[in-house]
């Protein structure tokens, strides 16, 4: 009996230590084929294979299948535990089936291998989203979806989540190595230190990254890119095909550095200040919301499709196969000296809208200012700003199931026109200047 007792309690233990509120449950339906995968209903079903797989089960060849969006109420006594280590790692097939990964909260600035999924070898992710109301933070290897993958694959997936770690940081991956990265997306801020991007932070070995883009900041010290941080093909076969870069405010190019690899057919915005540029083509904002654009990108294929009001991507191109759900900023216009057109969209198949707006403030504000929008648009004419001043706003919606935000956006307002008279008050300044 007391052999029993120790058993339980080692399976135990690992699960309480990160969550204290749900109960793992073992899912019902499904035998974990390829054609009736494992079904995973709830939270309690997730919790029990992150406790499965860290204890030592690595599900190698089996399938998992998301059947709703799961919320995992996270806080900081309530952090998600990636599912998979470097001493156990998850190596099954894990298809997200379009819905959503909510509230997932890690704070572990020690730790490495930190996502979703901590580290994935010889597996395959798909079809995963992490919402905007999730931050990830870690040390070494970090990434929304997953942390470190090796000989694998990852594809239709996004982030919004915020990202924040040491080395190796991505959006999606953190490093990853011999593994192809298809058609997915970060709109998430990621912060780093060395080798940081939208896509993946580090990329080693036969990897490649294929109809990814990224609208996230990114910022780090060493090496940062829109897509990735670092790619490194020596002795293999590395590419970043099809791809772009788009961040208003960013001033860093595709890749941050690249040894021995194919950059085809890969764009990235035209930034004043820009310290990057030798991977991939620069054009204009515009432009790249343009038909020929999309052309361009597509190269012949259907992968790619044009992002019509309402928008979700700011009239940049989207993933013909990605399902666009949630709450979504886009850029401000009709940006002058003292103001501003703020937009936003909120797209829901399961949540009823209660009232919608904006909250906004000026750079040096400590506090957001609220604006609730009546109009059937969802758009509000801001007035009386600052000149030359740098804004913050971001789209809000209160359903029936709570306020959700949209990612951050910034803009700036224009310095104010003098006459002859003014000197040279304003001529030391550029407008996208941090």
């Amino acid at each position: 009996m007391k052999k029993v007792i120790f058993i339980l309690a080692i399976l135990i233990c690992p699960f309480t230590s990160f969550s204290d509120t749900i109960t793992p449950a073992s899912w019902k339906k499904g035998n974990g084929t390829e054609k009736k995968p494992y079904l995973i209903e709830s939270a309690e079903h997730l919790y029990y294979l992150s406790l499965q797989v860290n204890n030592g089960n690595d599900y190698e060849h089996i399938y998992f299948r998301l059947t709703t969006d799961i919320d995992l109420q996270g806080n900081k006594k309530n952090q998600w535990k990636p599912i998979g280590s470097a001493t156990h790692p998850f190596k099954g097939n894990f298809n997200g089936n379009h819905f959503e990964i909510i509230n997932l909260y890690i704070a572990t600035p020690s730790l490495d291998y930190v996502g979703f999924f901590g580290y994935v070898l010889t597996g395959n992710i798909e079809n995963t989203g992490i919402s905007i109301n999730s931050s990830v933070t870690g040390k070494d290897h970090v990434g929304g979806i997953v942390g470190y993958q090796m000989d694998g694959s990852l594809s239709n997936c996004y982030n919004k989540a915020r990202i924040n770690g040491k080395n190796n940081v991505g959006g999606i991956v953190g490093y990853q190595y011999n593994t192809i990265i298809k058609s997915s997306y970060n709109t998430g801020p990621v912060n780093g230190k060395w080798y940081v991007g939208g896509i993946a932070g580090m990329g080693y070995g036969n990897t490649h990254i294929i109809n990814c883009y990224n609208t996230g900041n990114v910022n780090g010290e060493y090496y940062i890119g829109g897509i990735i941080g670092k790619i490194d093909g020596y002795r293999y076969t590395a590419s970043v095909t099809n791809c772009y870069q788009e961040s208003i405010f960013d001033k860093i190019g595709l890749i941050g550095t690249g040894i021995s690899i194919e950059v085809l057919n890969c764009y990235h915005a035209n930034v004043s200040g820009m310290k990057i540029e030798k991977f991939g083509t620069v054009m204009d904002h515009d432009e790249m919301k343009s038909d020929s654009f999309l052309i361009k990108l597509s190269n012949g294929e259907n992968i790619w499709t044009k992002d019509k009001e309402p928008f979700v991507n700011s009239g940049y191109p989207i993933l013909a196969s990605m399902k666009y759900n949630g709450i979504f900023t886009n850029e401000a216009t009709g940006i002058a000296e003292k103001t501003a057109t703020l937009h936003g969209n909120f797209i829901s198949e399961k949540e009823t809208i209660i009232s919608k707006g904006f909250e906004y403030k000026a750079e040096n504000s400590s506090q957001f200012t609220n604006i609730t929008v009546e109009s059937e648009s969802f758009s509000f004419d801001l007035t009386d700003l600052t000149p030359y001043t740098k804004y913050t706003f971001r789209a809000f919606v209160i359903t029936d199931k709570g306020k959700i935000t949209g990612r951050n956006i910034e803009f700036h307002t224009l310095a104010e026109k003098c006459g002859p008279d003014c000197g040279h008050k304003h001529q030391h300044h550029h407008i996208f200047d941090h």
